[in-house]
């Protein structure tokens, strides 16, 4: 309406790119059609910006029409300051919670005791009050989406750390490595922490360091002596894989799953180098096999 129209200049220098239609003692029964209209032609933005009912209000059916042919675009609707003489900001703001893309810009409060914003009407605007209308309508904008990318950030984030957290952690040494070969293209999502001279000490340091996954594989020969007691207790919230190639005392439950190599290696001599740590060829592409079978990667 008139309100609009008096700060034309202003919007076009803060709104370079928009579109603005206003009219002296427009109401918001005649809007739906405009609307149409810009729409039929493609000239309807994102964001709409509606200053209506200063001239009287129209009922909740045909501010529903509006809302209908604004469909997914965001809406800013500001309320209006002769409210005593015309009732429609409490109106405006229940109707605006049945639509979470109307937005109440409360022209009414930002206004109150400014009457330096307004000629001696009080509803329509000096200089001073076409800058403060400008800002008001600038500033809903901005921290509404402000607020919404915040939120696709935090959501971005969060699935993010999700999709890490779903993700299978290896922890090994020389017999992760001599592993890997045959097993990394079936867990080419999955992630790797491989460390030829890994202590027990160093091994806390990167697990404490680390977000822990929700599965998480241990594959260590014996030229590392590892406290498993203590291990288990670190990462006690996470579904682990015990991969020995040596006899240990762990008792398995819901949360630990011992893969014990040791009695493959008992059967099959070959499976060890001459120095009788290190797996063979034959014993690694064995030991992979287990891997795949008892290990599968999250999808």
């Amino acid at each position: 309406d008139s309100v609009m129209l008096g700060a034309v200049d202003n919007l076009y220098k803060k709104f370079p790119n928009s579109y603005i239609d206003a009219k002296i003692s427009r109401t918001a029964w005649v809007v739906n059609d405009i609307l149409k209209e810009l729409k039929a032609k493609n000239l309807l933005g994102d964001v709409v910006i509606l200053n209506l009912g200063a001239n009287g209000d129209c009922s909740a059916d045909c501010k529903a029409k509006i809302m209908q042919t604004l469909e997914n675009r965001e809406v800013f609707w500001l309320n209006v300051t002769n409210d005593d003489e015309v009732h429609i900001n409490a109106r405006l703001a229940s109707f605006a919670e049945s639509y979470s893309n109307l937005h109440i810009i409360d022209w009414e409060s930002i206004s109150k005791g400014h009457s330096e914003y307004f000629v001696s009407d009080g509803i329509h605007l000096t200089s001073k009050g076409r800058t403060a209308y400008t800002e008001a309508i600038y500033n809903a904008l901005y921290e509404t989406y402000l607020t919404k990318y915040e939120n696709e950030k935090q959501n971005l984030i969060a699935n993010h750390e999700n999709a890490q957290k779903n993700k299978i952690t290896f922890y090994g040494n020389d017999l992760l490595l001599n592993t890997l070969d045959f097993i990394e293209q079936d867990y080419s999502n999955d992630i790797f922490n491989i460390n030829k001279e890994y202590t027990f000490k160093s091994l806390l340091k990167d697990i404490q360091a680390n977000n822990l996954t929700n599965q998480i594989v241990f594959a260590f020969d014996k030229t590392i002596n590892i406290n498993y007691a203590e291990l288990l207790n670190q990462v006690s919230d996470s579904k682990v894989y015990l991969i020995l190639t040596e006899p240990e005392n762990i008792i398995a439950d819901d949360n630990v799953t011992i893969i014990d190599f040791s009695k493959e290696i008992a059967n099959h001599p070959e499976y060890l180098m001459y120095d009788k740590i290190h797996l063979s060829k034959e014993g690694n592409l064995a030991l992979s096999k287990i891997i795949k079978d008892q290990i599968k990667s999250p999808e």
